[in-house]
């Protein structure tokens, strides 16, 4: 999916988690109300998977991303940090898309999925190849592109038990 990320704009603040019993990352606003602000006229979801990137109707702004991951997926790896400021990024879907929506992105596991343990980031990547670009749009949550395509999900969650 083609998307344009912009440095500059402020990241959603909040917590990104992965809660080891449920298999799943969940975000979670620091401020409820800039995130309805920011999610006025509803949301769509941009799937990779189980995960979904969560987008504004509105704009197509990307908000912030969460959903089911076992780690029987992840290959534990080094992957480095990514590089990227706080900005904005909006996918750029071919058709409109209302509120509840999901689109999909690619299949479970079609996505290579890497931990680094040293630095705590998750990488959720179409292939290997290093980002164009990238930036965070919320907090432990970064948005990759490379030819102007939706190309990597960098996650970097607290790990709590349940």
């Amino acid at each position: 999916m083609r998307i344009d990320l912009r440095v500059g704009t402020r990241a959603l603040a909040g917590e990104l988690t992965y809660v080891r019993s449920d298999a799943s990352f969940l975000f979670l606003p620091a401020q409820r109300a800039e995130l309805e602000e920011r999610a006025a006229g509803g949301v769509w979801a941009a799937q990779i998977g189980t995960l979904q990137v969560a987008v504004s109707v509105l704009r197509n702004e990307a908000l912030y991303a969460d959903g089911l991951h076992a780690t029987a997926l992840w290959a534990d790896r080094v992957c480095g940090v990514p590089n990227a400021p706080e900005g904005a990024a909006f996918l750029r879907p071919p058709t409109a898309i209302g509120s509840g929506i999901g689109v999909s992105i690619a299949g479970v596991a079609q996505w290579r999925t890497v931990f680094d343990a040293s630095t705590g980031w998750v990488r959720v990547g179409e292939d290997e190849d290093p980002d164009d670009m990238a930036v965070m749009i919320a907090s432990g949550v970064v948005l990759g592109s490379k030819d102007g395509h939706l190309h990597s999900l960098w996650l970097r969650p607290r790990f709590v038990p349940q």
